[in-house]
C-alpha cells in the first residue's frame, strides 16, 4: 500500500498516531551494495520525489 501523507492511516484507524519515518535506503547500508546503488542512496536524498520512496513509516496506539 501507498500513501503520500502518513497521518492518512491516523484519520483511517481510531487511535492510531504517527510515530516517525525513517528513510529505509541510508548511505551506511550502501556500503555493502555495488558502486551503482551506492550512487543512487547518495543522490535520493537531493531529488525531493525520491525522499518519499523507501520510507519506514512508524506509529502507536
Amino acid at each position: 500500500m501507498a500513501i503520500d501523507d502518513p497521518h492518512e492511516l491516523e484519520r483511517a484507524v481510531p487511535k492510531l498516531r504517527f510515530s516517525e519515518g525513517i528513510s529505509a535506503y541510508k548511505p551506511e547500508h550502501a556500503a555493502r551494495m555495488g558502486w551503482s546503488a551506492k550512487l543512487f542512496v547518495r543522490l535520493w536524498k537531493y531529488v525531493p520525489a525520491l525522499r518519499k520512496i523507501g520510507r519506514l513509516l512508524r506509529y502507536r496506539f
